[in-house]
């Protein structure tokens, strides 16, 4: 992205109805157009100044162009910094195939030494009014699958105070490759249950980890408030939650829409940010499509559920999928899997020592 797409970028995000912008970096890898990162914070500050909305950055990194000069740039101005770390390192390996010359590289050299390095300044950045701990990403591949408790363990060694377990999806650049790292939703629940058993019994150890996919599920089961995860609304986030800029200015409606056009398939495209207006972007059928699909309350399956107060629908995903923006219920793998998840959930909840843990979650 150039800083002029940059700063068109930004006349669109700021002319939100919202008081709160949150702008997320990402890739590719973001460092690797340093000058036009740095562009856009030092802009948006002065656009958070004029218009009062409070802005959050956050970056998804590998960190592997990280340098120190470019850390401090990054605490200085609280840009929230997560990475992928997919478990130990022959595993995190394994998934993230670093290039070094000729040979492939230890990609998790960059983010053991970089998740290290925050989390030791964490205590002394909170100090100075500093929230956000550095994040983990996780991606499930064909090959975690038999490896739940050494990549929880990995994220407990690191510091870190959960995990988001979530299923690979099949598209973007996962799908050309999907025979030799996908699986099925049956293959993904057995993983899940053994890896939250583990959880849970960790906690009843006394050491507090949470895992988020089911937080959310725990948070609209449990309590009044709702951690507005896009993909468990109703309608979903796409479009009126959250946009995705690309990098020539093309905005769709979520970073799945945006891996779709990737694909060649440009189905999710609300407009362009140097060709069409904030309104015209929002008022696109692009957003409008999205949300009329992922409403639950009218789609078959979902409309009659006794879980439906819970769960989300993603239109991407069953247009990729199941070739229909409504998702066919009956035979739809992501609904499986929530399904599973929270029937899984409630069966624990019915021993008082499970639930306990799951109140100690959701409870502050």
């Amino acid at each position: 992205m150039t800083p002029k797409t940059a700063r068109a970028a930004l006349e669109v995000v700021y002319e939100t109805t919202s008081p709160y912008v949150a702008i997320e970096f990402q890739g590719g890898e973001p460092i690797a157009n340093w000058p036009t990162v740095k562009f856009i914070i030092q802009e948006a500050r002065k656009k958070e100044k004029e218009t009062g909305k409070k802005t959050e950055f956050r970056m998804v990194s590998n960190f592997s162009l990280l340098t120190e000069e470019k850390y401090k740039y990054l605490l200085k101005n609280r840009v929230s910094l997560c990475t992928s770390l997919d478990g130990p390192r022959e595993l995190h390996n394994k998934n993230r195939i670093l290039i070094d010359g000729k040979k492939a590289g230890d990609s998790y050299r960059y983010v053991s030494k970089w998740l290290g390095r925050f989390l030791r300044d964490y205590n002394r950045l909170e100090k100075k009014g500093y929230i956000w701990r550095a994040a983990g990403i996780i991606t499930i591949s064909r090959y975690s699958l038999g490896y739940h408790k050494e990549i929880i363990d990995e994220y407990l060694k690191r510091g870190f105070d959960n995990i988001f377990l979530r299923p690979l999806d099949p598209f973007g650049f996962s799908k050309p490759i999907w025979e030799k790292i996908g699986y099925t939703s049956d293959d993904f629940i057995a993983f899940y249950k053994k890896a939250l058993d583990y959880i849970i019994k960790i906690n009843l150890q006394g050491k507090k980890f949470e895992e988020r996919f089911a937080k959310i599920f725990l948070h609209k089961i449990l309590t009044e408030h709702d951690l507005n995860m896009m993909d468990f609304r109703s309608p979903c986030g796409a479009g009126v939650g959250q946009v995705a800029y690309n990098y020539n200015g093309d905005v769709y409606t979520c970073d799945e829409g945006r891996m779709l056009s990737m694909m060649g398939d440009e189905s999710f495209k609300m407009g362009n940010v140097e060709k069409n207006t904030y309104q015209e972007l929002m008022n696109s059928s692009a957003v409008k499509t999205a949300c009329l699909a992922s409403c639950l309350t009218g789609l078959p399956g979902c409309t009659d559920c006794v879980y439906q107060p819970y769960c989300g629908s993603c239109p991407i995903y069953n247009y990729f999928e199941q070739g229909n923006i409504f998702g066919q219920m009956p035979t739809n793998e992501k609904c499986k899997i929530n399904k599973a998840i929270l029937d899984y959930l409630f069966l624990k909840m019915q021993d008082k020592k499970y639930r306990d843990v799951f109140e100690s979650w959701v409870n502050k």
